[in-house]
């Protein structure tokens, strides 16, 4: 703080008088800080990680001002699908630069609120006044297992085959692991849960290892398809995502280009081999 420990004690005394508030009491030789020192000791860590806030906005801003095209997306979609997205817009527009930020939902939703990111990718439904939610072709989940495993020699995969099944599944706050669980209750189907996964990727690795099986987005096919097997299920289970960005923003030529081809990517995803089709 570059100030003397005399100067410190007159200000944490003068401190003290005006507010009333017995900050330190003396223990042996030295102090202990009081239950209000504490309490006060919150209330001012919250305002300064409220000002780390309004510093990190700033400079997300700044970034974004820097780059042409600003992208946030949860890991499933940023992973599998943005890439190949982004390749496409850069052979059709040519070289500019693009920034791409992998992070959770609720994250998405405040930065593109805070206009601090141009477009942002979600797990769907959202409902919020103070955006423009453009929802994407629903995608059918594909069972993912290890190679060689028993339930790979079946074209189309039951819920009754994931019963007692070793599963790795998805965070509980998902909503993709909301309708998993929902559809295992309705059938009476119990698979043990080894691991609960972090992200879609990490799930999908830990199947290739031979962990378990789950039930994944089909895309996660096209960056392990060498690693892992993967089925239709016999049901309409179906998972949804959206495009959002601030509801007062106009969409460039680029960022229309860029979300058409997204839905296009996905739309490819809502018909699985057994021929149902995602409404």
């Amino acid at each position: 703080m570059n100030i003397t420990q005399p100067a410190v004690s007159r200000l944490l005394k003068d401190f003290a008088k005006e507010t009333g508030l017995q900050l330190f009491e003396r223990e042996g030789t030295g102090l202990r800080a009081t239950d209000e020192a504490k309490q006060l000791f919150e209330e001012v860590n919250r305002a300064f990680v409220g000002m780390d806030s309004i510093m990190q906005t700033a400079l997300q801003i700044r970034q974004k001002e820097s780059v042409e095209l600003s992208i946030s997306a949860i890991s499933t979609v940023s992973i599998n699908l943005i890439p190949d997205a982004v390749r496409t817009l850069l052979r059709k527009f040519g070289s500019h630069q693009i920034s791409i930020n992998t992070l959770s939902s609720p994250e998405i939703l405040s930065q593109v609120d805070r206009n601090a990111v141009d477009i942002g990718i979600v797990e769907g439904p959202v409902s919020a006044s103070n955006l423009t939610v453009e929802r994407l072709p629903p995608v059918l989940p594909q069972v993912f297992m290890p190679k060689g495993h028993k339930l790979a020699k079946k074209k189309v995969i039951t819920v009754a085959d994931l019963h007692e099944e070793n599963f790795v599944a998805l965070p509980r706050h998902l909503l993709h692991r909301v309708k998993v669980d929902a559809m295992f209750a309705a059938h009476g189907v119990a698979p043990k849960m080894v691991v609960e996964a972090r992200s879609t990727l990490v799930a999908a690795r830990l199947i290739s290892l031979g962990i378990g099986i789950g039930i994944l987005d089909p895309f996660v096919s096209k960056t392990l398809k060498d690693e892992i097997d993967f089925r239709p299920l016999d049901i309409d289970l179906q998972y949804e995502y959206v495009v959002v960005y601030n509801r007062d923003k106009q969409l460039s030529r680029k960022e229309r280009y860029f979300c058409d081809y997204l839905y296009d990517m996905l739309k490819g995803f809502s018909i699985n081999p057994i021929g149902t089709v995602a409404r």
